[in-house]
């Protein structure tokens, strides 16, 4: 029979590959979760700050100061521990002079007894949401917090309402807005335009004095006029013949205007979608540009066709109260007609409905740039209380006349730029 050898070699075996770095790893990972229990720790556990504080017992109804409990220093009612501050000593009315805590008013600073502050200081308003606001106190109505419709706000102005602008010397337009005007009533609206044009650049008038807006009254009347009369103005206005593949949405993006403006300037009933083939329109193309000017309370639409910004209309606006319309740069991003009213509070109110204020048109404002705070939500609206138009009573959006809006919401394209300023 074989011999079998059963004894085994006592020399120990390799050690096995990546042992080492296991183990190493394994550590670290413990360290980490050693660490991280720690923080965990030391952050949840109260401090001598957060600890709370204590508070003074509560006298009870009958004005008499409850037991403390002599062993917790609580009270046996209220279970608050009792106050060990030291009371401040009594004021002598015959020697003291100044009262706690009140401020040293040095002599000579133009306060006699018992006057307060000065009555004609400014004082700077927060609205919720927005900037602080100045406004002296003697513009001031009585304030309430949340005011019945027709009712002041608090910092509403008593008088609210475009700032006055005065020529810097007389100027009499009178006979030349009276001929435009009747020029007008006579059909020749181009006529009525070039004397409205020559009325606005009257050496010595100021933008936006009372003067200015009547020859911007009369040039927004006559450009109006003509584009409703299927008339084309030399330069301002191209004839248009329709070729096989046209169609309405892709000539207003080729001529940067609307369906609408292309119907209205064509006599064209804008519930019409047929465009036959060979039939004449007559475009004013675009680009436009809207300016809304805050402190004047105006939106003046300017026409850059074919160069320059050629003043084209102007507009009576309200703006937000407290200073909530912001001054900056925006495209106008949706248009909508019959919109329903979103409110701050979350409120979904119907188009139709008494309580909307948004008119029959909204053009939603997009920022553009980059603004130092979000600038979402703001618009240019109709309203139901024509009597806010020019005042300062929305809650940050441009209102206008539905008249006036539903005419900019059927020349002006999405995309167009608006500038608020001040």
């Amino acid at each position: 029979m074989a011999k079998i050898d059963y004894e085994f070699d006592n020399e120990p075996l390799p050690p096995e590959p990546g042992a080492w770095g296991r183990r190493l790893r394994l550590i670290v990972i413990f360290i980490v979760i050693a660490a991280i229990t720690a923080g965990l720790i030391y952050w949840l556990m109260p401090n001598e700050e957060t600890m709370p504080s204590v508070n003074p017992p509560v006298p009870v109804e009958n004005g008499q100061t409850p037991e403390i409990d002599t062993l917790t220093g609580n009270s046996a009612e209220s279970g608050k521990p009792e106050d060990k501050t030291t009371a401040p000593p009594p004021v002598d009315e015959n020697t003291a002079t100044e009262l706690p805590g009140d401020p040293v008013i040095p002599p000579g600073d133009g306060r006699g007894e018992g006057e307060g502050e000065d009555p004609g200081a400014k004082v700077d308003i927060v609205p919720d949401g927005g900037a602080a606001v100045t406004i002296p106190e003697e513009n001031w109505t009585n304030p309430t917090r949340e005011p019945e419709k027709g009712k002041p706000w608090i910092g509403d102005p008593k008088e609210d309402g475009p700032v006055k602008v005065e020529n810097p010397q007389p100027v009499d337009l009178s006979s030349q807005l009276a001929e435009g005007r009747e020029l007008l009533k006579n059909r020749k609206y181009e006529a009525a335009l070039q004397a409205a044009e020559k009325a606005l650049a009257t050496p010595g008038l100021a933008e936006n004095s009372p003067e200015w807006r009547q020859a911007a009254k009369l040039l927004t009347e006559a450009n109006l006029a003509l584009l409703r009369s299927g008339l084309r103005r030399e330069k301002f206005a191209v004839d248009y013949t329709v070729k096989s593949g046209d169609n309405f949405s892709r000539l207003a993006a080729k001529f940067d205007t609307t369906i609408d403006a292309i119907k209205i300037s064509s006599r064209m009933p804008l519930a019409n979608n047929i465009l036959p083939l060979g039939k004449r329109l007559v475009i004013y193309p675009g680009p436009w540009k809207i300016k809304v000017e805050k402190s004047a309370r105006l939106l003046k639409l300017y026409n850059e066709f074919p160069a320059g910004g050629r003043l084209y209309a102007v507009f009576d606006i309200g703006i937000g109260r407290l200073g909530r319309t912001p001054s900056a740069d925006f495209v106008i991003s949706t248009k909508l007609k019959n919109p329903d009213w979103y409110t701050p509070e979350g409120r979904v109110i119907k188009y139709g409905d008494p309580e909307n204020m948004l008119g029959d048109y909204f053009l939603k404002l997009a920022p553009t740039g980059t603004p130092d705070k979000p600038l979402l939500g703001y618009g240019i609206h109709g309203t139901r209380d024509d009597a806010s138009v020019t005042k300062s009573q929305s809650n940050g959006c441009i209102r206008m006349h539905n008249a006036d809006v539903e005419t900019l919401y059927r020349i002006v394209p999405s995309r167009t730029p608006v500038e608020i300023v001040d």
